[in-house]
């Protein structure tokens, strides 16, 4: 399903750099076609919301069952994560730490029941849109595994030493990741003026 791409407004489009799979086979697109409805139920289950205090034991352990560093994560962290919820429990995670009007993207994990369905998607636009209406303009990040990923997403490589000096500090910098791993920016300003509305975007609680 890598060739589709699940859009805001519900729509899936051809992602015309990678669309072979699909042209080649056409006889597969009632197939196809149930996936998505598959997807667009999985998807209409789950809710995005600002995560709480109650919620710090279920992040870490979505975040160590997905292989990312946990153990830097307090409850003063959580004014800044947005969660992904289904039945009540915590599915999936991402957040941010602010530095003025940069801030790092981070912790970004979905339970693999949920995965291959767009969530990791709605979790980033989420976060995005809650840092951007809250004044942050630059959003820096590191990979080891997901680079293609946030491409996809409007985010482009660059060397760490153009990351700016404060968040060179923080854990996930100086301690957690890698120097293999893959620093990315993404500027915010076209998202400065996001329509006002949800609750998930709105300031801290």
């Amino acid at each position: 399903m890598r060739n589709l791409r699940y859009q805001t407004d519900g729509r899936y489009q051809n992602n015309a750099a990678d669309c072979a799979t699909v042209n080649a086979a056409p006889a597969s697109w009632p197939r196809i076609g149930m996936a998505l409805q598959r997807a667009d139920k999985e998807n209409s289950m789950a809710t995005i919301r600002q995560a709480k205090q109650d919620d710090l034991p279920a992040i870490r352990q979505i975040l160590t069952d997905a292989g990312l560093p946990s153990s830097d994560i307090g409850a003063a962290h959580l004014a800044d994560f947005v969660v992904l919820v289904k039945d009540d429990d915590i599915v999936g995670c991402v957040g941010i730490e602010r530095y003025g009007s940069d801030a790092l993207l981070r912790s970004l994990a979905v339970d693999a029941s949920r995965r291959g369905v767009g969530q990791g998607r709605h979790l980033v636009e989420a976060i995005e849109a809650r840092a951007a209406q809250s004044g942050v303009s630059r959003l820096f990040l590191l990979t080891t595994s997901a680079s293609g990923f946030f491409e996809d997403h409007g985010y482009r490589l660059i060397e760490r030493d153009a990351v700016p000096e404060p968040l060179t500090h923080s854990a996930q910098f100086s301690e957690l990741c890698p120097a293999s791993a893959a620093c990315m920016e993404k500027d915010l300003v076209a998202l400065i003026r996001i329509a006002p509305g949800n609750p998930v975007l709105q300031g801290r609680e």
